[in-house]
């Protein structure tokens, strides 16, 4: 794994908290810009695998709250 995508799933896990801590204050909703257009300029696999991983942790977090 590169090193750049160690640091956005750093990223990620962060957003996560972040999100779990809105839904303990009672926050149901909140807007994410967790993707900016320079990150397509990646190659197709490393994309695909942040989008998958950001898919999956998204919908445990909404499945657990």
């Amino acid at each position: 794994m590169q090193k750049i995508l160690v640091r956005e799933l750093l990223s990620l896990f962060s957003s996560i908290q972040t999100l779990e801590w809105c839904l303990d204050l009672g926050i149901t909703e909140v807007t994410v810009y967790a993707f900016s257009i320079e990150n397509f300029k990646r190659s197709k696999d490393e994309v695909d695998c942040l989008m998958e991983l950001a898919r999956k942790k998204f919908a445990k977090l909404l499945e657990e709250k």
